[in-house]
């Protein structure tokens, strides 16, 4: 069995502007738009909001929605991890705690 961590986001990828990557000092050229947060979810608990873009997860570059799913591992479930995020003018890093995907519990 393959346990997968979940946030309860809904994003697409999105590329960054050169100038945002040298202002935040961001290490990859994309990162995920959040376009929903699920309502009770760890994401909402931990203050993502709708258009935040998740940049790193646990301090590994999270360029690409196949990249977060892909840092969302079993390991991840039940902890708090570091969500590098930026907000407008900010680089924020929150600190949600993944359920994990598919259990009724999650939210």
């Amino acid at each position: 069995r393959i346990r997968r961590g979940w946030l309860g986001v809904a994003g697409q990828t999105v590329a960054i502007p050169r100038h945002a990557i040298n202002v935040f000092g961001l290490r990859g050229n994309g990162g995920v738009i959040v376009i929903s947060v699920e309502p009770g979810s760890p994401a909402e608990h931990a203050g993502v909001k709708d258009r935040d873009v998740i940049v790193e997860l646990d301090g590994e570059t999270a360029s690409s929605l196949d990249d977060l799913q892909r840092l969302l591992t079993g390991e991840r479930v039940g902890r708090p991890i570091d969500l590098a995020v930026v907000r407008r003018t900010e680089r924020l890093v929150l600190w949600p705690v993944p359920s994990e995907y598919g259990d009724p519990r999650a939210n």
